[in-house]
């Protein structure tokens, strides 16, 4: 099933790019051309060529985070540990307002299934989109570490804690958590989420 849904996000990437992506690149190209000309010789129309010029970017822009969102190239490139570590990284440039602290403790691990590193990369990438668009957090810390029990099994261990808002009791997962849950199942993984309410999860 992951590896469906891996290769159903390549297919949506590729979409993304040679449609959106390349459609996108030409309307900007054609609002420079055309700022040019209302410079020139229609100034009445400059304010709406800008507005286009200005949006057709931000698209753009738009566009290339989710493909960077939904293409693992850096996963097979870095390997898992490297991978998360600039994942982690990114997102606390693009909030520098929020209090972050990340360990990744992952240099024993052992060789594990691509799944499995598939798995651990796509939980962290939810839990920070969950964070940026409703927790409302300060204070975020994440630990990652690689753990061997007793017995010949080794563990993932991935522990999230913000001061954000919390669930509320009335709260029924949405997709980013349910999705979460099908995926930690799919590799026989546990998932433990506890919240108060204003006092985050």
């Amino acid at each position: 099933m992951i590896r469906i849904q891996e290769e159903e996000r390549k297919s949506l990437a590729r979409d993304l790019h040679d449609e959106f992506g390349q459609s996108l690149t030409a309307i900007h190209a054609d609002a420079a051309v055309l700022k040019a000309l209302a410079n020139k010789d229609y100034p009445k129309i400059k304010p709406s060529v800008n507005a286009i010029s200005d949006l057709s970017k931000h698209l753009m822009n738009l566009v290339g985070g989710m493909l960077r969102s939904l293409k693992l190239g850096v996963l097979h490139e870095l390997g898992l540990e490297e991978a998360l570590k600039d994942l982690l990284n990114t997102w606390q440039l693009r909030h520098p307002k929020v209090n972050f602290n990340y360990e990744v403790n992952l240099k024993t691990l052992p060789k594990i299934s691509e799944t499995i590193s598939v798995t651990s990369y796509r939980i962290i990438q939810e839990c920070l989109t969950n964070i940026s668009r409703h927790a409302k957090a300060k204070n975020v810390d994440i630990h990652i570490d690689y753990s061997k029990k007793k017995t010949s099994s080794a563990f993932i261990d991935i522990a999230v804690i913000d001061d954000g808002i919390g669930l509320s009791k009335s709260h029924q997962d949405g997709f980013g958590l349910s999705g979460m849950r099908e995926r930690i199942n799919e590799i026989h993984g546990k998932i433990n989420i506890t919240s108060d309410t204003n006092r985050g999860c």
